[in-house]
């Protein structure tokens, strides 16, 4: 796999989990805007948070003003290093960050100081695994999850030729990445 087709694929994986809700979320909120009372201070409420869910994800802007710690769990097939995926994953952040993707939040604990990229020591969080006790097929894929405590079916992002339709997984397959 090329390094830029799958770095290109980590930046668009980055860009929608920056400034998109899962669809679960937002039918929640519009349930609950429903629900209330017309006039209410509730639906007013409601209704700016919902105005707000779209203006980001129309402009590709971070939702939250903190757009939090940047954490990675990926399962990398057999043909994908580890060391290549990070090294293609961190190119992703400092470009996502450029363009406004991310927002400059990576801060040293020690010295004070922001690195500007959202690189530094422990930033971003990879936690990689590598089956090997699986059947490897031409189609095998890395697969990104986004976990979430905060809704029950996490986001589920296609990006760059997804391979399978899973719940909370991206998938760029060798192929599909012009391997």
């Amino acid at each position: 796999m090329e390094s830029k087709v799958l770095q290109n694929n980590l930046l668009e994986l980055i860009r929608r989990t920056s400034a998109e809700l899962p669809d679960d979320v937002v039918r929640v909120i519009e349930k609950g805007w429903r629900r209330e009372e017309t006039g209410s201070n509730a639906k007013y409420a409601l209704k700016v948070v919902l105005d707000n869910i779209k203006l980001p994800k129309k402009k590709s802007q971070p939702l939250c003003q903190d757009t939090g710690t940047i954490i990675c769990y990926a399962e990398l097939p057999a043909w994908l290093p580890q060391a290549k995926f990070e090294r293609a994953f961190e190119a992703a952040v400092v470009q996502a960050t450029e363009v406004g993707y991310l927002r400059q939040n990576s801060v040293d604990s020690l010295t004070g100081k922001n690195s500007g990229n959202n690189l530094g020591p422990g930033s971003p969080s990879f936690h990689c695994v590598v089956p090997c006790l699986r059947k490897l097929t031409a189609t095998d894929a890395v697969r990104l999850s986004s976990p979430s405590m905060y809704h029950s079916n996490p986001a589920h992002w296609r990006v760059g030729g997804s391979t399978m339709n899973l719940p909370a997984e991206t998938a760029f397959s060798e192929k599909a990445a012009g391997a």
